[in-house]
């Protein structure tokens, strides 16, 4: 029961705190030009058209990003997918049906996170091939 209550706390606290941070940079906002002070306003700021070389930097640097939590992510389930086969091979019998309800939704998991890579890197060179 107690741990019941203090999850939910430290939950309820995550929660507040992540909503209070992300506020913080709306409420703190300030105006640049010369209008009243404490309003923006949104016709000051007038960005050049994109060239094709900041988007494919942009891509660059998504592709990068996208591709370095997916090789994590994949180290991660390939750690824990070795930790779980210790254990099946040291454990009980009832300890080998518990490791057996935890494997398959591990390994769905490493299949969505190993092929949703693939997916948007297949979807991304039948873009590229395509002149929109």
């Amino acid at each position: 029961m107690k741990i019941k209550n203090i999850t939910k706390i430290i939950t309820t606290i995550l929660l507040v705190t992540m909503l209070l941070t992300s506020f913080a940079t709306i409420s703190q906002a300030t105006s640049q030009s010369g209008a009243s002070a404490g309003t923006i306003n949104p016709d000051d700021f007038k960005p050049g058209d994109l060239t094709a070389s900041d988007t494919a930097t942009a891509f660059r640097s998504a592709g990068v990003i996208v591709n370095a939590i997916i090789n994590v992510g994949l180290v991660i389930s390939i750690v824990m997918f070795m930790v779980l086969g210790m254990k099946y091979m040291m454990g009980s019998i009832e300890e080998r049906a518990e490791y057996k309800k935890t494997l398959m939704p591990m390994i769905i998991g490493t299949l969505m996170l190993f092929l949703s890579g693939k997916i948007v890197s297949i979807i991304w060179g039948i873009m590229s091939q395509v002149n929109v």
